[in-house]
């Protein structure tokens, strides 16, 4: 795989687009992306027309998933210059409330409300094909994940 590269997720015969934009640092590592929200029903006539600015960023097992029915190699787009993968993530809580900030130096902490810049941090982790064709299709949005 090279940065770049459009990959197509296909499931029950929909489809959502993401770019990778972050390589893996070893084998235990999964590959960055910025995921496109929108979900097609048919493969568009211009693999470049996915591109939006309405995207988020997420990491996903691709070096394998590449292999898996449901993962297609489209095309490659150059990234833009300024693009960089997030070094700080969120997710919610799970030993109170508020959310955890995590960072990709490591470390993390907790804090009750969002600020407006951390309201812009991706989700930590990773979502399989599944979560995000769910997530997408019942309206999920970063900025509304609070």
């Amino acid at each position: 795989m090279t940065l770049g590269d459009i990959i197509e997720l296909e499931q029950d015969g929909k489809k959502v687009y993401c770019q990778y934009l972050k390589e893996v640092e070893d084998d235990n590592t999964l590959e960055g992306v910025r995921i496109f929200y929108d979900v097609y029903t048919d493969r568009p006539k211009n693999i470049e027309s996915v591109i939006k600015d309405d995207f988020f960023f997420l990491k996903l097992p691709l070096k394998y998933g590449i292999k898996e029915k449901g993962v297609t190699l489209m095309d490659n787009v150059p990234l833009p210059k300024d693009l960089a993968f997030p070094k700080s993530f969120r997710r919610e809580n799970m030993f109170g409330s508020g959310w955890r900030i995590l960072f990709a130096e490591g470390g993390s902490e907790v804090v009750e409300e969002l600020s407006e810049e951390q309201k812009k941090y991706p989700p930590y982790g990773h979502w399989n094909i599944p979560e995000i064709f769910e997530n997408l299709e019942n309206g999920w949005r970063l900025e509304n994940w609070i």
